[in-house]
């Protein structure tokens, strides 16, 4: 398994925002159970889990919608419960999407949440419009907006004014093809050119493994993993996967090989670990031996894999 990257080893100055030590229950349910999570600068950190894994409960405690029973949430190093006035500027949310009104254009949605508000300094309305992309569709009634449009339009409410920390929940949820790839590029973006961290939950893995640089796995209510995406598939994780006319036979010749590890067949191929400055000794000798050789390929495991993996016994 591959190891974590240990909350204590980040420097405080990097922590965008964090639980430590939340556990919130409803009723006789735990929905999260001592959860420690941590957001740094830059991050597009994803919270994974199946249905009813805490994500949802999580984001909010967060966002200061619900209050934990013990723990703490803080954002900027500042108690959300105890210091929200200085920590409600620095976030924007989907979590709760506003009730728009469908028979108004997207921009005047938003000027008239920005007045309501208060009219925040910062990201106007207008701005917000462009930097999701929907300022190219002037005029046109929320009514008649598409799914991946609307979500668009939640994501451009949520920046309104100079938020530090975007937290979406389920972004992608809905949204056909196209739609996804607005958003995940959408995302990109403000991170990229914005200088936005964002927090987003998901049961999409090959989503998160796209679009995330750190991930956190929930577990009915625990937190199992949290580790940056490239820590979990470095070249250590990777393997060698062969198509090779006579798969036992090659299998066989392959297992006397000691530079060559933990050879398996696996639905008719060859895989193996093997050093890459290896890999075309490995193809020459087989190929040398009579064994004809039609693909070799580098593969690695998926974050829907190491997901599985992690959260089988727990």
């Amino acid at each position: 398994m591959a190891s974590v990257v240990p909350t204590s080893v980040v420097p405080d100055s990097d922590v965008v925002a964090s639980l430590e030590g939340v556990t919130r229950c409803f009723g006789d349910f735990r929905a999260l159970s001592g959860v420690d999570l941590c957001i740094r600068q830059g991050d597009v950190y994803g919270l994974l889990g199946l249905n009813g894994a805490g994500k949802t409960t999580a984001l909010r405690v967060l966002l200061r919608y619900l209050r934990p029973d013990s723990g703490v949430a803080r954002v900027m190093g500042r108690d959300v419960q105890s210091d929200w006035i200085r920590v409600a500027p620095l976030l924007g949310a989907t979590i709760e999407a506003p009730a728009f009104y469908p028979h108004l254009d997207g921009a005047t949605n938003l000027r008239l949440l920005h007045e309501l508000a208060g009219s925040p300094a910062g990201r106007s309305p207008e701005q917000a419009m462009e930097l999701v992309g929907l300022d190219r569709r002037p005029g046109i009634r929320v009514r008649s907006y598409s799914q991946g449009m609307l979500q668009r339009l939640y994501i451009g409410q949520a920046l309104l004014g100079a938020p530090k920390l975007l937290v979406l929940d389920e972004p992608t949820s809905n949204l056909d093809p196209r739609g996804i790839l607005e958003v995940r590029n959408l995302i990109r973006r403000l991170r990229d050119e914005e200088g936005i961290t964002v927090v987003l939950s998901s049961h999409q893995l090959s989503e998160v493994e796209d679009i995330c640089n750190r991930v956190a796995i929930l577990h009915r209510g625990r937190r199992l993993e949290e580790a940056d995406v490239d820590a979990l598939f470095g070249a250590d994780q990777r393997w060698l996967e062969i198509e090779v006319a006579q798969p036992d036979k090659a299998f066989e010749r392959v297992r006397l090989l000691d530079w060559c590890q933990e050879p398996e067949l696996r639905d008719g191929r060859l895989r193996l670990r093997v050093l890459e400055a290896r890999r075309a000794e490995l193809n020459a000798l087989l190929v040398g031996e009579g064994f004809e050789v039609s693909q070799l390929v580098t593969r690695r495991p998926s974050l829907e894999d190491y997901f599985h993996r992690v959260t089988a016994d727990a």
